[in-house]
């Protein structure tokens, strides 16, 4: 079930983040557990996806795979805000509470420190305000996510 609404941009170089929203649109993972993103800014992305059969596990659960896939979606992508390329080294979670078919996952990330490696938060929780889950992930960083344009600008 897809649910369309235009991204919000929270202040990010146009280029930046039009690029992002076609990474996470052209991703057949993230069009296949149907992550979209809501919104974009410096160091900080906001995610949703609604759940369906195939996010439930055989209790009518949401699938935790399908929680930390979420979670580790928009900390890569908040990772990418700040114009990083990274590869995640550590995700951490911790569930605490679940979810039914029907109810839509939001995954709201920050980037909280960038030195050798980088620090990510993450909270996931319902769209009506119920925290699912939380955690952290160690990015390693590999290089520049967006180079300049030909002209220099970003």
């Amino acid at each position: 079930m897809l649910l369309f609404r235009e991204p919000e941009n929270k202040g990010l170089h146009p280029r930046l983040f039009g690029t992002l929203v076609n990474v996470n649109e052209d991703c057949p993972f993230q069009n296949f557990l149907d992550i979209y993103v809501v919104a974009l800014g410096e160091k900080y992305a906001l995610m949703e996806t609604p759940l369906e059969g195939d996010h439930m596990d055989h209790e009518g659960n949401v699938h935790c795979g399908v929680v930390n896939s979420l979670a580790e979606t928009a900390m890569s992508m908040a990772v990418r805000t700040a114009n990083h390329k990274g590869r995640l080294k550590e995700l951490k979670m911790a569930m605490v509470d679940t979810t039914k078919f029907g109810e839509t996952l939001r995954a709201e990330s920050t980037v909280d420190e960038i030195g050798e490696d980088i620090l990510v938060q993450v909270s996931i929780s319902t769209v009506k305000g119920r925290k699912i889950a939380t955690g952290t992930g160690v990015y390693s960083i590999l290089g520049e996510f967006l180079p300049p344009a030909k002209d220099g600008l970003f």
